[in-house]
């Protein structure tokens, strides 16, 4: 695995879309998972959850145990896990990799095939970013 690439694709394109508490937990899975070349991996939230994102809680304490299970939910609605099974020792997830996520990462080929002309720059807001974008 390329860690640049994925410092990148993580920073750049899911980091944006995920709040404090879902970039520690993507992050601490991601540690425990693909880092170490495992594609699966079992987490037992209410120990680690103090070791995920200590100190951004109320007072300094880690996030409580229904935030953590709340975010995790969330990130799978996101397309960043799969939440595969509830076992003995804590959940067992699948993390996917920013490129592995459907949608995640602009296509940059398409992008520069469509022809300007056609494009609606005045009505469409989303096409105004992506003048910007190519400036």
């Amino acid at each position: 695995m390329d860690l640049n690439k994925f410092l990148l694709q993580f920073q750049d394109y899911l980091a944006p879309k995920l709040d404090t508490y879902e970039q520690a937990i993507y992050l601490y899975i991601f540690r425990h998972s693909r880092m170490v070349g495992l594609t699966e991996v079992v987490i037992g939230f209410k120990s680690a959850r103090s070791r995920m994102a200590m100190g951004i809680g109320e007072h300094g304490k880690p996030m409580s145990e229904g935030s953590a299970y709340k975010k995790l939910a969330s990130l799978e609605a996101k397309k960043a896990l799969t939440i595969l099974r509830t076992e003995h020792n804590g959940t067992r997830i699948a993390l996917f990799l920013p490129d592995e996520i459907p949608g995640l990462i602009p296509d940059v080929e398409s992008d520069r095939t469509s022809a300007l002309e056609e494009i609606d720059f005045f009505e469409v807001p989303e096409n105004r970013l992506r003048i910007l974008e190519r400036e």
